[in-house]
């Protein structure tokens, strides 16, 4: 580009046409640049390296569409207001000293005043001569703040010749993320320092003022750790709790920093406190990680704007890889995800919520969520469940041993006071226990070995807090108070009143491992329904002791529902209670998988919420059979299965918010409504309430194949599986359809085996069926298309694809490259 400076109305011809060119479509701005006759000729070569420049941008329709310039481009627009700047020049009643930084805004100069009415240096502000009025907000603005930290306004004025100047305080500091970075502060060091930010927010918004251009840069520490929040170039006063574009800004263009806008900002929607707390999100999140939430530090903007509008944010723990941005933060890789995960990673999604009603309601109340972080309390932003306890006091008191992890934290758990009894100790019993209740015993021990009577004594409490958070079907009682009752079996131990099943565990101790021996006793008849040894290896980490434990509490919930159904399936159906009638349905659907079982499960789960509209288990059941339904009808009613579905899971939802089930089915609505950010934000609530359950990562793995990215769900297969190596089932489902979509057709066909042999359904054998063809294994492709007709009649490429179980073009172009392709050389039918 030409270094001849421009003109006050060459710039204003310049950037007139420059807006033009980019309304254009971009094959058509070098024909319209030809055609530019007089008097615009000579802005022509500016114009064609602005927007070459700029070429490499994709933008939308949300955000008005500037390229990215360099400091050479930002000299040339600046009307030639730099050439009469330089040190020991005057302005006003200032001397300038040297530059301090320049932008599309204008200038920042150290200088002194010349007078000595102050005697300490400022930084001094020069706005380019079209962004008057915002200089004038700026300063009507920070007249009005005043705070400890938030930089200080000293003076204002206008120089004999017209210059507009701002007189700030000089703060001599780095930038939040140099400052803490170069220290190597820790996580916690991090979040008090940017509290400081938060308070100046804070101040601001009470003043309604918002800022709208937070980060880093703009958040400056000095020597002695003491925060300054600068820049109000272009914030805003709120009425009624909103900003509003003024004339001004639609004029000129949002002058926000891309990286650190709202959702509302870019879609140019009316602003409110919530903005800014988008933006703090965005901050606090790079200041933990090193990282941004959406997108990589160098993509371009149209992928920028998307990862905002569009990308769910990349949970903070998860986005740890560099060792390097570890380091800078006192730790490495491991130990700084492991400080993430959980409390860290709910209060960041929070505040990035793309829905700004969903995000903390003022600055306060985000600071207060910190502040509860750092006391080790119960952070507002996850939900408020004891398996949310577990998980904390997990990740702040980590110990070596498994047994003792357990004693530990149950001995924390067992101050919790809010579970939810539905039986009794001593008293009356009722006329009839209810379904699926449970009471648990206390453990015995061989006598004279202390860690293994504490652990017996433990396990109980722990177990219960367990179940009691994953799963709501079951209707619990811990077991006696007094820990000195004796042995199990004693007789003189008080036995629960109105449960239908006790489970009972003594403790044994090998030489490598401790174990227990677990029974399920029918309280009535005193039979045994199901017993298992149960190992106690002495773990690496409480994680994996945290994982084992909710291992024994889904085998546990299973033998119950289990031995539940062998009951009712042996009395009338008219004598049923709603969940054996759901129950009932259930096994009916187990016996063949087919259209008629699922159709007649479909009836009992109607006649169980006829019983009881609010049950909640009937209410996820029934939602889960219409996708079955969906899946083995060949001419299935897609859009009365999405709308049945939402409706079922939001009741059961707003019956029971804290059941990680019902946020699983929320998921599964969602996707199957193709709402996909909201069914990933959905399965994020599922882990924070159930964190140690194997199958929410599965099911995040499956949305991740459904939004193209399959490779993505590998590695959530891989952390399935370190949580319940029994689980290969599903896990293995999940990573047959990603190997399948990858066309890893080795691979997949070694995952769907593996699935079919523990889960098998004809969806695996749908997916077995294309890879098994698509590697030429011709007769075992035939023989797995037979038996996807023997369980769906009329099966057919064409049935599949009008299933949508995805719209997401990556995903329909590998499907269509890989398992309908594969589908067809099987011999299924197109139609």
């Amino acid at each position: 580009m030409s270094s001849r400076l421009l003109g006050p109305e060459e710039i204003r011809e310049l950037s007139k046409l420059l807006d033009e060119a980019l309304d254009l479509p971009e094959p058509e701005r070098e024909v319209w640049l030809s055609n530019l006759g007089e008097p615009h000729a000579r802005l022509v070569p500016r114009l064609r390296e602005m927007l070459a420049k700029g070429a490499e941008v994709s933008t939308g329709r949300t955000l008005p569409p500037l390229p990215r310039y360099e400091q050479a481009d930002l000299a040339l627009l600046a009307r030639g207001d730099a050439a009469g700047l330089e040190a020991g020049s005057t302005v006003g009643p200032y001397r300038l000293i040297r530059e301090l930084g320049r932008g599309g805004m204008g200038f920042v100069w150290l200088a002194q005043r010349l007078d000595g009415t102050l005697k300490r240096q400022v930084a001094l502000k020069l706005p380019q001569h079209q962004l008057v009025e915002r200089f004038a907000r700026e300063r009507d603005i920070l007249a009005g703040l005043a705070h400890a930290n938030i930089a200080r306004l000293y003076d204002a004025g206008t120089t004999a010749d017209g210059r507009p100047y701002l007189a700030m305080e000089y703060v001599e500091g780095e930038a939040l993320t140099t400052w803490c970075d170069t220290r190597k502060l820790g996580v916690n060091a991090r979040i008090e320092l940017f509290k400081q930010a938060l308070a100046a927010v804070d101040y601001a918004h009470r003043h309604s003022v918002i800022h709208r251009d937070l980060k880093p840069s703009n958040i400056l520490v000095t020597e002695d750790g003491q925060v300054r929040l600068l820049d109000f170039g272009i914030a805003k006063l709120m009425t009624g709790g909103e900003a509003c574009e003024t004339e001004i800004t639609l004029i000129e263009g949002r002058a926000l920093s891309l990286q650190y806008a709202s959702p509302e900002q870019l879609l140019g929607q009316p602003l409110g406190s919530a903005s800014d707390v988008y933006s703090l999100g965005v901050v606090l999140y790079e200041l933990l990680t090193g990282s941004f939430p959406y997108f990589r530090r160098k993509d371009t903007r149209g992928a920028i704007e998307d990862g905002i509008l569009s990308v769910e944010p990349t949970r903070a723990s998860d986005s740890v890889a560099d060792p390097a941005l570890a380091a800078a933060r006192g730790s490495n890789t491991r130990e700084l995800r492991s400080v993430l995960k959980g409390d860290i990673d709910a209060i960041l999604q929070k505040a990035l919520r793309k829905n700004a009603a969903e995000r903390y309601r003022t600055v306060q109340a985000f600071t207060e969520d910190l502040d509860r972080l750092l006391g080790g309390k119960a952070v507002l932003a996850r939900p408020n469940s004891l398996w949310s306890h577990a998980a904390r006091f997990v990740r702040r008191n980590p110990i070596a041993a498994g047994a003792a992890a357990a004693v530990l934290l149950a001995g924390v758990l067992a101050t919790a006071n809010w579970m939810r009894p539905a039986v009794h100790w001593g008293g009356v019993a009722p006329a009839e226990p209810p379904a699926m209740s449970l009471a648990i015993m206390p453990f015995g021990a061989p006598a004279g070995e202390g860690a293994a009577a504490r652990l017996a004594e433990a396990l109980p409490r722990e177990l219960t807090t367990v179940l009691v958070a994953c799963c709501h079907e079951l209707k619990l009682l811990s077991g006696p108070r007094d820990p000195g009752s004796g042995a199990a079996g004693s007789a003189a131990r008080p036995q629960p009143v109105g449960t239908r099943y006790r489970v009972e565990g003594d403790l044994r101790s090998g030489k490598e491992a401790s174990f227990v021996n677990l029974r399920l006793v029918d309280a009535a008849t005193g039979g045994q329904a199901w017993s298992t040894r149960f190992d106690l290896p002495q773990f690496d980490n409480v994680f994996e002791s945290s994982a084992r434990m909710r291992k024994l509490a889904s085998l546990l919930a299973g033998a119950v529902k289990s031995a539940e159904t062998r009951r009712v399936l042996t009395q009338p159906i008219e004598k049923l209670d709603a969940m054996g009638l759901v129950l009932r349905g259930y096994a009916v659907w187990k016996n063949g998988q087919t259209l008629q079982k699922a159709l007649e499960a479909q009836k009992l789960y109607d006649a169980a919420l006829r019983l009881d509209p609010n049950f909640t288990y009937a209410l996820l059941t029934q939602a889960a059979n219409w996708d079955l339904l969906n899946d083995v009808d060949p001419n299935s009613d897609r859009e009365r299965m999405v709308r049945e579905m939402d409706e079922l899971t939001l009741r059961a939802m707003n019956l029971d918010p804290t059941n990680p089930q019902a946020w699983s089915a929320r998921a599964g609505a969602l996707a199957n409504a193709g709402r996909w950010s909201a069914a990933f934000e959905a399965n994020e609530r599922r882990i924070s309430l159930d964190p140690f359950s194997p199958a929410p990562y599965e099911y995040k793995a499956w949305l991740m194949s459904m939004t193209g990215r399959p490779a993505e769900a590998l590695p959530l297969v891989d952390h399935a599986l370190s949580l319940d190596p029994e689980s290969i089932g599903w896990a293995m489902r999940f990573a047959c359809e990603a190997d399948l979509l990858i066309g890893r057709f080795d691979d997949a066909v070694s995952a769907c085996e593996k699935a079919g042999g523990t889960n098998p359904d004809w969806f695996i054998t749908s997916y077995l069926a294309a890879a098994y063809a698509n590697r030429g294994d011709v007769g075992k492709a035939r023989a797995a298309r037979d038996a996807i007709l023997r369980t769906v009649p009329g099966y057919t490429i064409a049935q599949v694809r009008a299933k949508h179980y995805s719209d997401v073009p990556e995903y329909l172009k590998m499907a269509e490259a890989t398992w309908y392709a594969g589908l067809r050389k099987a011999g299924i039918p197109e139609r």
